[in-house]
C-alpha cells in the first residue's frame, strides 16, 4: 500500500474518531431534565394547638389567618352575638375591642360563615393592627392582591379561601334605633341556597352598586365569582366615624386540607 493511500486511510480514521468523540461529548453535556420537585408547605397548625385553645374556652372554634400574615386570630362562637362583642375570649373579662366571633346562627359547615371583628380606633391601636382593623387595607389594590388568600384553621382541617369582594354595606336605622341592611344586602345569611339563585344574583348586583358608590372591589374586579354551590367566608368590621357603614369581605373556599395529626 503506497504512502498516499495510507495517509487517506489514517485521515479518514481520525475524522471518524473525532466525530465519535464529539457525539459522545455532546451526549454528556445535554441538559438533564429535572425531576419535578414536590413542594411541602408548613401550615404551622395542629390538632394539639386547637385542643389547647379549646381547653381555655369551649366556645373557641378555630383561627382565621391570612397567608400574608395580615391577620392571625382565634375566633369563638356563643349562643348570641353579644357575648364576645366587648369581652376577652380567654379571661371572660370586659375588653373594649372584644373578640372575633362567628355568627350565632351559622356553624362551621354552613355555606356562608360570617365572622365579626371590631375596627379599633387609633387611640387604642395607633398601628392599625388589632382585631379586624387591617381589613381596611384591602381597599387598596396593591394590598388587595397581596393579601387575597386566607384560611380557617380548624380542629382537623385547613380551609383555604380567596377574596372575591371587598365593599361597604350601608345600614339603615329604624325608629327604635336599630341598624339593619336592605333586603338585598343580607351578607350574613348562613345559606344563600335557602333564598335561591334570584336572591343571590340580587345580592351580587347590590355588591357591584355598593362598590360603585363607596369604593372597594367586587367579584367582577377580583375575577373570583361564586354561586349557590360555593362555600363562602364573610368578614365584617366597622368603619371609622361611620355608624351607617360596615366593611364586608367576601371570600370563596378553594381548598380543604385534612390534617393528619
Amino acid at each position: 500500500m503506497n504512502i498516499k493511500k495510507k495517509t487517506k486511510i489514517i485521515t479518514l480514521l481520525l475524522v471518524l474518531i473525532s466525530c465519535l468523540l464529539f457525539y459522545r461529548f455532546k451526549l454528556n453535556i445535554e441538559p438533564i431534565e429535572k425531576k419535578q420537585e414536590i413542594k411541602t408547605i408548613d401550615y404551622n397548625w395542629s390538632k394539639e394547638e386547637f385542643l389547647k385553645n379549646y381547653e381555655l374556652n369551649h366556645d373557641y372554634a378555630g383561627n382565621i389567618r391570612f397567608e400574608s400574615g395580615l391577620i392571625n386570630l382565634p375566633f369563638v362562637q356563643a349562643i348570641d352575638n353579644l357575648k364576645y362583642l366587648r369581652r376577652d375570649w380567654i379571661s371572660g373579662k370586659y375588653k373594649e375591642e372584644g373578640s372575633v366571633f362567628m355568627d350565632s346562627e351559622c356553624n362551621i359547615d354552613s355555606y356562608n360563615i360570617t365572622l365579626y371583628g371590631h375596627y379599633v380606633y387609633p387611640s387604642l391601636d395607633p398601628l392599625g393592627k388589632e382585631m379586624f382593623t387591617p381589613l381596611h387595607q384591602l381597599l387598596d389594590e396593591e394590598a388587595f392582591n397581596k393579601h387575597k388568600f386566607l384560611e380557617l384553621l380548624l380542629k382537623d382541617e385547613i380551609r383555604k379561601y380567596e377574596i372575591s369582594a371587598v365593599y361597604f354595606v350601608p345600614l339603615v336605622i329604624d325608629e327604635d334605633g336599630y341598624y339593619y341592611t336592605e333586603d338585598d344586602m343580607q351578607y350574613y345569611l348562613n345559606d344563600f341556597r335557602l333564598r335561591g339563585e334570584e336572591y343571590l344574583n340580587d345580592y351580587k348586583e347590590a355588591i357591584v352598586r355598593a362598590v360603585s358608590n363607596n369604593g372597594g372591589f367586587s367579584f367582577i374586579d377580583s375575577g373570583v365569582d361564586f354561586d349557590l354551590n360555593d362555600h363562602l367566608l364573610t368578614l365584617q368590621t366597622c368603619v371609622r366615624n361611620r355608624e351607617d357603614l360596615r366593611l364586608i369581605v367576601v371570600s370563596k373556599e378553594i381548598e380543604r386540607i385534612k390534617m393528619d395529626v
